[in-house]
């Protein structure tokens, strides 16, 4: 059973979710779950507050291999860009701490 259900509860927009379960089976074919996940995190976090019409669609953002792309972060005092491979990094050392019994704080 793959993690679908919870890329849609967490996806910011909500929209052809048909669309994008079909585009999430052929996203696996290219990348695993924990990148999806962790792609669509930093979408979500990139996005917050955005207007809704500026957001794509949850297939729109898995057909092009969105997961990998670099994002900005929003905070009052700037921005800070940061990439596909510094989550993959950060989503590691997060497993690992956990794995040792250290849970983080969201």
């Amino acid at each position: 059973m793959n993690r679908f259900e919870e890329f849609w509860k967490e996806y910011p927009r909500k929209i052809s979710k048909g669309s994008a379960r079909k585009s999430y089976q052929r996203a696996l074919e290219l990348t695993d779950e924990d990148t999806i996940f962790w792609g669509e995190k930093a979408y979500s976090a990139a996005t917050h507050g955005d207007d809704p019409r500026y957001v794509k669609h949850p297939a729109t953002w898995l057909n092009q291999e969105c997961w990998d792309d670099e994002h900005e972060k929003k905070f009052d005092w700037g921005m800070v860009k940061y990439s596909a491979s510094e989550r993959r990094e950060a989503a590691a050392r997060k497993a690992a701490k956990e794995a040792e019994g250290i849970r983080l704080v969201k």
